[in-house]
């Protein structure tokens, strides 16, 4: 009610409000609207925690003339009953909103659905996030209709662990081959395996094609799929970062990525390879197996040593302490931001094989509880692992999330 009369004032400038973790309740969202819909209501970026029955409620904002543009709601249990009356709101002429997160929702392909009706209205929709739920290739069938659609302005799509399969490939690559809008495509933790990235390369080559970030990280994928990859930056695509990391790609698939690398037609900027089973004699002093004539970066978090990056190897017991030493040494610049992201944040922990580092090993300062968890296994991530009834994999995109806006800080 508070925050409501805040938000009424001609002379409150907010822009952004981050409720997350809290216990509004339905009613105290029923509250927030009044000030949300309000003319002199300034507000462009709102997280909060809510459930089903709030949906109703902010889809009234979004139907207002408001000025919200961000609306951050991972991590409810909204269900595809709270989908369908929030898009009763996307769908008003007077919607802004560009940034849609739904993360963790309890949603099924029955959103999806809806959400393609979204897509299809003269929506503003930018960027949606529907990470971690359970929509399965019939999902993306459905949202491929909207997305497909020429009133469509959607330029980021995350899909990861989707539980999609190499069916749903040949889905977005129809997409990607359409005069659509798409330039980030985030596919991470499904079951794609080599014949996906086969059907998706398709329409990576396309000239509609405006992808310029591909993530396929923890995608079950070998060597193969760098030689289809490798035709891919042989072609004028758009690719500017590419996420292969957690793959079996071996040796063998970055000798047969490096003539793509190599190609004048090579846009990519970022490669991400870390726990790629790749040995460090793959990559010269100087980056030369990957080519030299890009530069080219690696993720922070890659295995091998490349430009000044320190090799990052977890081992048990007294292994931590030098997994953390590395960890900090190999952010180089960006470490002192680390140390403030994680004071912030407040909720990471670190473990290596499954062992928590000994006591001293992390930076001063940094109280880690085991909200985020960073398993490494000889085989790669263990998806299976169970921590205080997390999964591990949940927490693997943040990771990369991290070190990319870090990076992206530093540059």
């Amino acid at each position: 009610e508070v925050l409501s009369s805040i938000l009424k004032s001609p002379s409150c400038c907010l822009k952004e409000l981050n409720l997350s973790k809290n216990d509004l309740q339905d009613s105290g969202v029923k509250l927030l609207s009044e000030g949300l819909q309000s003319p002199d209501c300034k507000l462009e970026t709102l997280g909060c925690q809510l459930s089903t029955g709030s949906c109703e409620v902010l889809s009234s904002v979004l139907k207002s003339p408001s000025c919200l543009k961000v609306l951050i709601l991972n991590n409810n249990d909204l269900q595809d009953s709270g989908v369908k009356l929030l898009s009763e709101g996307l769908q008003s002429p007077d919607c802004k909103l560009e940034t849609l997160g739904l993360e963790r929702c309890n949603l099924s392909s029955g959103s999806c659905e809806v959400l393609s009706s979204v897509l299809k209205s003269p929506s503003c929709l930018k960027e949606l996030n529907l990470g971690d739920n359970d929509l399965q290739d019939s999902g993306v069938k459905l949202l491929s209709e909207g997305l497909q659609s020429p009133d469509c302005k959607l330029e980021t799509l995350r899909l990861w662990g989707c539980k999609l399969s190499t069916r749903s490939c040949e889905v977005l690559s129809s997409i990607l081959r359409s005069p659509s809008c798409l330039k980030e495509l985030d596919l991470g933790h499904n079951d794609l395996q080599d014949s996906g990235v086969k059907l998706l390369s398709e329409g990576l080559q396309s000239p509609d094609c405006k992808l310029e970030t591909l993530k396929l990280w923890s995608c079950r994928l070998s060597s193969g799929s760098c030689e289809v990859l490798s035709s891919v930056l042989k072609s004028p695509s758009c690719l500017k970062k590419l996420d292969l990391s957690c793959n079996d790609l071996q040796d063998s698939g970055v000798k047969l990525l490096s003539g793509g690398l190599q190609s004048p037609d090579c846009k990519l900027e970022t490669l991400c390879t870390s726990e790629a089973s790749i040995s460090g004699s793959i990559v010269g002093d100087e980056g030369t197996t990957l080519g030299s004539k890009h530069s080219t970066h690696t993720s922070f978090f890659s295995q091998q040593h490349v430009q000044g990056n320190t090799v990052l190897e977890g081992h048990k017991g007294s292994g931590s302490e030098l997994f953390v030493d590395s960890f900090k040494s190999s952010l180089g610049p960006v470490a002192e931001a680390l140390d403030v992201v994680m004071n912030i944040i407040n909720t990471i922990h670190v473990l290596v094989d499954g062992t928590p580092p000994a006591d001293g090993a992390l930076p001063s300062g940094c109280n880690l509880v085991s909200q985020f968890i960073f398993i490494r296994h000889s085989s790669g991530y263990s998806n299976g692992v169970n921590v205080r009834g997390v999964q591990s994999v949940e927490y693997i995109s943040f990771l990369y999330t991290l070190s990319a806006d870090l990076e992206e800080a530093v540059q």
